[in-house]
């Protein structure tokens, strides 16, 4: 990694070949795929949430790019989430990621 600064505003510089943004595409996208083939039933916003560690907004705009890209699709459907029912958008891969 880069040079560590102590400071309240700089901790560290990322490395010059650091792209903040596929990293985390690649990781939702990993996740759907684990939940996939495990067959963890609806794969959801919540659920990826929780298998990668990333905030809700991050996985949401994720989920948002990737449905985008054409990999995934995305329908909505009235889901059992613990012991409380909501809408929420469902999602499945319909194209393969090269490299992932």
């Amino acid at each position: 990694m880069g040079k560590v600064y102590i400071s309240n505003e700089i901790i560290e510089y990322m490395p010059d070949d650091y792209v903040p943004n596929k990293p985390q595409a690649d990781t939702v996208y990993n996740a759907i795929l684990d939940l996939e083939k495990s067959n963890g039933g609806a794969i959801v916003a919540s659920k990826i949430q929780k298998n990668t560690d990333l905030g809700k907004t991050t996985v949401l705009k994720y989920l948002t790019q990737l449905t985008e890209e054409g990999y995934l699709s995305r329908r909505y459907a009235k889901v059992r989430i613990g012991g409380s029912v909501t809408v929420s958008g469902v999602y499945k891969i319909i194209k393969k990621k090269k490299n992932t």
